[in-house]
């Protein structure tokens, strides 16, 4: 059993919101491809599968901690010394 903020559940959401991200993916195209070919019963269905799979995302999303920043790196510093020929 996980608790609510650990961190099995919380990569398991990750996992879920990058699934969510590649449904949405294929959807938009499916629902491209129909409307390029006036289907548009068929393209209406695949706005409503969009929606309710967006509104799935934002929750998800916002239930989510922020991502961490990744660390900032020094500056290459640059040594004294010979100097390069062009």
């Amino acid at each position: 059993m996980s608790v609510p903020g650990s961190a099995d559940n919380i990569a398991g959401r990750r996992v879920r919101l990058a699934a969510l991200e590649t449904t949405l993916a294929a959807l938009h195209a499916q629902y491209d491809l129909a409307m390029s070919r006036f289907m548009f019963d068929e393209a209406r269905e695949f706005g409503d599968c969009i929606e309710a799979t967006e509104r799935e995302r934002n929750s998800l999303a916002e239930a989510l901690p922020p991502v961490p920043a990744p660390p900032a790196s020094e500056p290459n510093r640059v040594l004294p010394g010979r100097r390069r020929r062009r």
